[in-house]
């Protein structure tokens, strides 16, 4: 009897075990499709960008984490492994973005001159908003929610951060953007 009971704790305990490896296996797999990179156009002690991880099951966004524009590089272009790119792609070269650079002209889009310092030719923005320089025009915002945003303090994410850092390469739409010519 002693023996049947040692059996039946033994396959429970085995079940379980099995049972809670394909829970584990199968929340790796979903979770890593729902971790995104992204950032927000917002003003911060370290500057006018903050880049972010994103949790969004559902594509609903649940909650955000900080992270350096160093750690968002290395994880986009897939030097490091993390839960936002678990297989190590390059996302740069994967949606056709050539210079990971144009990252540092997302202030740009908000703004008609840098914020933390005496305006010269290379820190002016592309706002084209007359009544406040931290802002863009209604018309420029418009067009931003192309990009999955209802306002400029919204997180740009996942497809639709990289689409815009890709558009942005593009002289044309620099200059559709800075006239409102869309």
């Amino acid at each position: 009897m002693f023996k049947f009971f040692l059996n039946i704790i033994f396959i429970t305990i085995f079940a379980a075990n099995s049972f809670s490896q394909d829970t584990i296996y199968s929340f790796e797999v979903e979770s890593s499709t729902q971790y995104y990179l992204g950032f927000r156009i917002l003003p911060t002690g370290t500057g006018v960008v903050r880049y972010v991880v994103v949790y969004a099951p559902g594509n609903k966004i649940k909650s955000m984490v900080g992270i350096s524009k160093m750690d968002f590089l290395n994880y986009a272009y897939g030097r490091i492994k993390s839960k936002t790119n678990p297989t190590k792609i390059n996302f740069f070269t994967k949606y056709g973005i050539r210079d990971a650079r144009t990252t540092n002209d997302l202030w740009r889009l908000r703004y008609r001159s840098y914020p933390y310092f005496k305006e010269t030719a290379d820190t002016l923005g592309w706002s084209a908003n007359l009544t406040s320089q931290f802002i863009p025009s209604k018309k420029q915002m418009d067009f931003l929610k192309r990009y999955g945003v209802e306002t400029i303090n919204d997180v740009f994410w996942g497809e639709n951060c990289f689409r815009l850092i890709k558009d942005m390469e593009n002289p044309t739409w620099r200059q559709n953007y800075i006239n409102e010519n869309f």
